[in-house]
Formats: structure tokens, C-alpha cells, sequence
């Protein structure tokens, strides 16, 4: 397949996470719920988040995550693509997910096990060419990572 193809999939790929994100309907129930806005770009987020456990240990994953996003068409992709990634997961997992996902943003070249990880994530490796934008894709992963922090201080 060539480049030019390849590129296209993949802004297709990231066209259909921004349109259709699996979950953006609010939960009922929630421990932690985020509002995080990107003034450059206008991009708003509100992160809820049920997790499985009361109190916080080695083994405490996301039940439940839902990310009511409105804003450019590279946010609301992150947003889906991320809740999709980090559902289910181990918050010491998500944490490493996010400190890798920043640095794809930076430009820095991963292993394959951590591109693994990100599944779909690594489709937003080309904003690292667009430095205005790397706000844009980094915000829903900084909502999680306030989330889960707020629940380890037990707020």
C-alpha cells in the first residue's frame, strides 16, 4: 500500500472515531468527573469515570468511562480512541499509557510493545508534525490521568 494510501486510511480511521465514539453517554454512576478546556482551540472535555474498587490498589482497573468531547476533529478522535484504550485497564497501566502517548506526541520513536499498547492511539503520531495541535490530542489523555490521580489522593 502506498504512503499517500496509507495516510488516507488512517484519516479515516480517525474521521470515524470523531464521529462515532462508543462512549460519550454520561454515567449514572461515576467516582471522578473531569472538565478540562484547550483555550487555543476551543476543544472541551468532560471526563466521568467509574472504577472498580472503593479504595485504590495494584489492581484497580476503569469499569466505566465516559467522555463527553465537543471541539476539532484530532480531540474528538483522541477522545474516543483513548476511552476505548484505557477501559478495563489497570491504573498503573493507563498512567504508562499516557506518559507514552505524550511521548509519541513529542516526535519520539516507540518500541513495538508500546505502540501495542496504544493500539489505535498511534494513529494520532502524525500530530507531532503539528505543534499547534498537540494540545488537541493530548487533553483527553490528560483528563484520565487527573481522574485516576484525584482518586489515589482519595478526593
Amino acid at each position: 500500500m502506498g504512503l499517500d494510501k496509507l495516510s488516507q486510511l488512517y484519516r479515516t480511521i480517525l474521521l470515524d472515531y470523531a464521529a462515532h465514539p462508543k462512549y460519550a453517554q454520561p454515567l449514572e454512576i461515576l467516582d471522578q468527573e473531569v472538565r478540562l478546556i484547550n483555550h487555543s482551540c476551543g476543544d472541551q472535555v468532560t471526563l466521568q469515570v467509574k472504577f472498580m474498587d472503593d479504595k485504590v490498589s495494584e489492581t484497580t482497573k476503569i469499569d466505566h468511562i465516559a467522555c463527553l468531547a465537543s471541539g476539532c476533529t484530532i480531540f474528538q478522535a483522541s477522545s474516543a480512541i483513548m476511552t476505548e484504550q484505557v477501559l478495563g485497564k489497570k491504573l498503573s497501566d493507563v498512567m504508562k499509557m499516557k506518559e507514552t502517548f505524550y511521548q509519541m506526541l513529542e516526535g519520539q520513536d516507540l518500541a513495538a510493545d508500546n505502540k501495542k499498547k496504544l493500539g489505535d492511539a498511534t494513529l494520532l503520531a502524525g500530530v507531532s508534525q503539528f505543534p499547534a495541535r498537540i494540545k488537541c490530542a493530548a487533553l483527553p489523555w490528560q483528563a484520565v490521568a487527573e481522574a485516576i490521580e484525584r482518586k489515589q489522593e482519595g478526593k
